[in-house]
Formats: structure tokens, sequence, C-alpha cells
């Protein structure tokens, strides 16, 4: 299906490094570039001609450099990071949008004018995690809040949780990504315990109440493909929501 095709751009999503190998084996003369941005940064932001030895890259394919007329500033506060020190995203330039239409509190949250090397810069702040390398070149480390992306949209835990500790059938809750086998993310869980007031309600009942919630109040890819019942959340020995132990559930 690649036979004919000039250049292949990628992006989204973490690239499967494996999926790579496979079509640098069967399709060498095809450069292969893969990509990075936000829809705030016009979706293509930066760009990387991926090599054989990108396959190995321990965090994964790099995200290479900035397309013309954008930059990207990796910063811890307003300070640039160091070569190889994990930093902020933050993107400038003039693919940069204006703002959020009717949301002056969140543009200015996300597009501010910082003084970077001496010289007032807009930017937009990803939330994303990354660094440079000795070579110049830009590697993506994740996110620094609980933001995942599911499908290509960007959803944020905390919010379903409030969609879901406002229903009558939910005492305590959690949202959960669901690990894919690619370094993405497939689909959401949630957990959640009971109230005492709920009665005889089964907590199959209660499931699909919470699910026929979820569907009225949510976007279709933001309604969790899964939700569990339980007598109750684990906890850290800080006493939060144990996380990690709700991930490994999953995976039993």
């Amino acid at each position: 299906m690649f036979k004919g095709i000039e250049r292949i751009y990628i992006g989204g999503e973490r690239v499967s490094p494996s999926h790579v190998d496979q079509f640098l084996d069967r399709h060498p003369s095809v450069p292969l570039f893969n990509c990075y941005g936000p829809a705030e940064s016009c979706s293509i932001t930066t760009t990387h001609r991926v090599r054989r030895e990108d396959c190995e890259v321990r965090n994964g394919i790099p995200i290479g450099g900035p397309v013309q007329s954008t930059t990207v500033h990796v910063l811890n506060g307003t300070r640039s990071a160091a070569t190889g020190e994990i930093g902020e995203l933050c993107i400038g330039g003039e693919g940069l949008a204006l703002g959020y239409l009717g949301n002056d509190d969140l543009t200015e949250e996300k597009f501010p004018i910082l003084l970077i090397d001496g010289l007032e810069t807009r930017v937009y702040r990803t939330g994303d995690r990354g660094f440079v390398d000795s070579e110049g070149i830009l590697h993506f480390s994740g996110r620094g809040d609980q933001q995942v992306k599911i499908r290509g949209h960007r959803i944020e835990p905390q919010e379903i949780e409030v969609h879901g500790s406002s229903l009558p059938e939910v005492a305590q809750c959690a949202a959960i990504p669901v690990p894919g086998t690619l370094g993405t993310y497939d689909s959401l869980a949630f957990f959640y315990t009971s109230p005492k007031s709920a009665g005889s309600t089964t907590p199959s009942q209660q499931a699909e109440k919470i699910r026929e919630a979820f569907q009225q109040k949510l976007p279709p890819y933001a309604v969790p493909g899964s939700v569990h019942h339980m007598d109750r959340l684990p906890v850290t020995t800080n006493g939060k929501i144990d996380r990690a132990a709700l991930v490994v559930l999953l995976q039993d």
C-alpha cells in the first residue's frame, strides 16, 4: 500500500518502534517522518526523519526539530533547560493560535508572553515534557499532568472523576487510563464504591446507570470503556487512591 508514495508523515500518538522497524525493512527508499504538535500550533510543530537507530532509543522515537517559522523551547519555569534536562515543551512562532474563543482565562494561562533569553516571546505551554539531546534533537517524555490521549482525543481523567462523583450511585471513584500495547492508552476504566444509601441496587444495576449517565454527559471518546464496582478503593501509605494498584487489577 505504500508503493509509489514519495514520503510519509505520521503523528498524533507515540510511534510503535516495532512497526516502524518493519516499515524501514520493507520500504527503505521511502522517507518516514515522525511528527509532533498540538492543534494550537497547526498540529505539525516538529518533524524527524526516522533512522534505523531511532527504533532503539530508550525514550521512544524522537520528535525532531521545529518546522519553518516555529520555535520549541524546553523550559523549567521560564528558564531554558540544559541539554538532556527534561522540561515543558513551549511553542512559539507564526503558527500559534490567537487563543481559545470565548475563554480569556485559559488563553492567558496557556498563551503567556515569557522573557526567554532576554526576549519577550509569546508561547503556547503544551503541558508536554521533553528534552533536547546532544545532537539538538527533541525527545518527548510524556505529560506534566494527568492528561492522556485516547484515540487522538485529549482527556483529563480528573474531569471524568468529577462527573462520576456527582452521581448518586458513587461514593468514591477513580478514572484510570488503560495501557495499550504500543505505549499509548486504549480507553478509560472507571472504578467506584457505593454509598451506604445505595440500598438494594446491585453493582451491575449501578454500573448500567453510571454508563448511561456518562453517555448523556460526555462525548463518546471520553466515556469509560468499563465500569468496576469495588468494596473499597486501594490507597497508598499517604492515604491517596493507589492508581498503580488499579492498573494492575486491569492487567490481571
